[in-house]
């Protein structure tokens, strides 16, 4: 049975290199203890060779995987997992180990659950497979992590906590078994101590008049496997440089001649210790054997079911058979890009949309409905279109209705459909990017990177793509913006406007009062008993009758309106007295210049800083805002129209039809 450690060291290198690293449990055996506890020398011990980094602080940074092979000849060799070279120099090993250590974890005393593995050769060693831990620590000392105690515990539990683990508690005889620290993590993932060894080292150092014999039967802190006591180097020792070989041997006379220890010195030391972890080990590898057997063969079952729906192997010897794979793979990873997208995929019925149905999805109810609930009236008010024309005519209102203001008004409006256009774009976008990375084929699954090299490609060509159709589409909005085409054949002029508002209810004015010529022959001056009489039929009419009246005849543009007469209430004032009226009331006017002097004087009051139109409006106002507001519909459904058609067209050209026609060469310039 001293061949199945050797086996299970090959199927744990094994393992070490794959993914099934931690799906087998292998049996192994993990040294556990604080620092300073011997732990170092009862290895060195075992092995019979100083080959251990010694220092302050933590020394072992990650986990050491030592395999111990006996063999017949004299000579010792060792290798190491990660190089094929033969060392016979046991300092030479020391210093690999360092060496391999801040490689992996640096220089800041930090640790790694990555083992370094070393094989020992050697006629003085038993087969065993031991795991050394970092020594546990409380404190962080010198440059160590300020979690340097999290972190070693977490390494340890990591391999402690395995089923198939079996723990070498390491604690010195000199201190309280109540605080060792391997004991306390042993039990708190072993609480029955089924699978837990002790060894206390420095037995020779305990005070005179006490033993540990009671420790070692187990009568303090009952483990199921027992301990076994042994004799560490002291420092002095290694400094004054007593072999481990004369260490050992004096270690048997101290038990042998203990007053205590001699009736246990057979199962006490060094080489007790050895043999003893040799038989633990291949005890619990034979009945842990059938579950790791049971195992084993069914990942191996589910690894060929796997490598079975891969296919056949391809071809790729040589250059040019390996540039023919790849071709392959590429045609057809585009073949079926493009037929999800034109349809050609179905195969089957699906209750899913999928490809080029999710893009037209976008184009016909996303698209649409984003831009059939934007609505010209819904952010602009009757005020804001006041506030708008006032600005536009500025010093010189104008006779008809403004069409500066209708403008800014519209080019504000285009300016909202910019943004969902570009959403559009960035969705499909996001739908293709989807699909390529959805695309499965059999062959892309043997080969994770080359699928995801061409995911990367793809994404690459489709966001290059994407600019310039958000850009075209920037473009459509700004010719929109560009001219305002009111000769559009769809467009609503400004007098079926007017006849817009009289059809909503409004009543028309009659045509004699709207169309009628005013007198020709009105005399400016006439008797002011006449005036008086016009001046009293003059109020009885509506105050706009005459203003509104205008702005009809001069929107309208009827050539039969004669030119305006000035108000009849002016003419009345303007006309010019005659000598007997200048007689008769020169005096009267006299007194009244005199009673000027004591009329209060009346000032103009400051405009606001900010102003806004907030007063009632007027006839020729209310008429104006309808038309513009009118206008601004008809040719703001014009403009949408126009946007929800160029849109689409604009994506599949710009972008999907670009993606499909230059895939394949692109995917194959890149990754051949």
């Amino acid at each position: 049975m001293q061949g199945i450690i050797p086996l299970i060291n090959k199927i744990q290198e094994a393992l070490a290199t794959t993914s099934g690293r931690y799906e087998i449990e292998l049996p192994q055996l993990v040294v556990v203890g604080s620092q300073s506890c011997g732990k170092s020398s009862v290895l060195e011990s075992i092995v019979g060779k100083d080959f251990l980094p010694r220092g302050t602080g933590i020394v072992t940074r990650r986990p050491l995987v030592l395999q111990l092979y006996n063999i017949a000849t004299p000579k010792e060799y060792a290798f190491f997992g990660h190089l094929e070279k033969e060392f016979t120099s046991f300092t030479d090993i020391k210093e690999e180990i360092l060496r391999e250590t801040s490689r992996v974890c640096g220089d800041n005393k930090g640790v790694s659950t990555d083992p370094i593995f070393l094989k020992i050769y050697s006629n003085n060693v038993i087969n065993l497979t031991l795991v050394d831990l970092p020594g546990i620590t409380k404190n962080p000392v010198g440059d160590q992590p300020k979690d340097i105690e999290k972190q070693i515990n977490n390494l340890v539990f990591d391999f402690i906590s395995r089923e198939n683990t079996i723990i070498l508690a390491v604690s010195p005889a000199n201190a309280d078994l109540a605080n060792s620290d391997s004991l306390k993590m042993a039990r708190k993932v072993d609480p029955k101590g089924e699978r837990t060894f002790g060894i206390i080292t420095k037995v020779d150092l305990m005070d005179e008049g006490t033993d540990a014999l009671e420790l070692l039967q187990g009568e303090i802190y009952p483990l199921k496997l027992g301990y076994i006591g042994v004799v560490c180097r002291s420092q002095k020792d290694i400094n004054d440089g007593k072999s481990i070989s004369e260490s050992i041997k004096e270690e048997e006379k101290f038990f042998k001649t203990h007053p205590v220890y001699h009736k246990l010195s057979h199962n006490l030391g060094i080489r007790a210790l050895s043999a003893k972890l040799n038989t633990l080990l291949i005890r619990h590898i034979k009945r842990t054997l059938p579950q790791i057997r049971d195992k084993i063969t069914t990942i191996m079952t589910h690894k060929r079911q796997e490598l079975d729906a891969l296919g056949a192997d391809l071809d790729f010897e040589g250059p040019k058979g390996a540039k023919s794979v790849m071709l392959s793979i590429i045609s057809k990873y585009t073949t079926t890009f493009n037929n999800y997208i034109d349809g050609d995929f179905v195969k089957q019925s699906s209750d899913l949309l999928l490809g080029g149905s999710r893009i037209n999805y976008i184009f016909s109810n996303t698209l649409f409905n984003a831009l059939d609930s934007l609505h010209p009236l819904k952010t602009i008010s009757d005020d804001d279109i006041r506030t708008c024309v006032k600005n536009a005519s500025a010093l010189t209102p104008s006779l008809f209705v403004e069409e500066k203001a209708f403008h800014i008004l519209m080019k504000q409006q285009i300016a909202r459909l910019q943004e969902p256009a570009l959403q559009c774009a960035e969705q499909v976008f996001a739908e293709l990017r989807d699909l390529v990375s959805s695309i499965c084929l059999p062959e892309l699954d043997r080969y994770k990177k080359l699928h995801f090299a061409i995911i990367d490609v793809l994404n690459n060509l489709l966001l290059e793509y994407l600019q310039p159709t958000m850009q075209m589409i920037k473009n459509l909005i700004a010719c929109e913006d560009a001219y305002i085409n009111v000769n559009h054949p769809d467009f609503i002029v400004a007098k079926d406007a007017l006849l817009n508002i009289f059809k909503k209810g409004n009543d028309p004015p009659p045509e004699d009062n709207v169309f009628e010529k005013i007198e020709e022959n009105n005399n400016i001056y006439r008797d002011s008993d006449q005036d008086s009489e016009e001046d009293s039929e003059e109020e009885q009419e509506p105050e706009e009758g005459y203003t509104r009246r205008e702005f009809f005849d001069n929107l309208m543009d009827q050539d039969n309106v004669n030119e305006v007469q000035p108000d009849r209430k002016v003419n009345s004032h303007l006309k010019r007295p005659n000598n007997k009226e200048e007689s008769k009331y020169s005096v009267g006017y006299e007194a009244d210049n005199n009673m000027i002097t004591h009329i209060p004087q009346v000032g103009l009051i400051k405009p606001p800083k900010k102003m806004r139109v907030d007063d009632q409006p007027n006839g020729r106002e209310i008429v104006e805002t309808q038309i513009i507001k009118n206008c601004l519909s008809s040719y703001f459904n014009i403009v949408r129209k126009h946007i929800a058609d160029l849109v689409p067209k604009t994506i599949m050209a710009f972008l999907i039809n670009k993606t499909k026609e230059n895939s394949q060469q692109i995917l194959y310039t890149s990754l051949c």
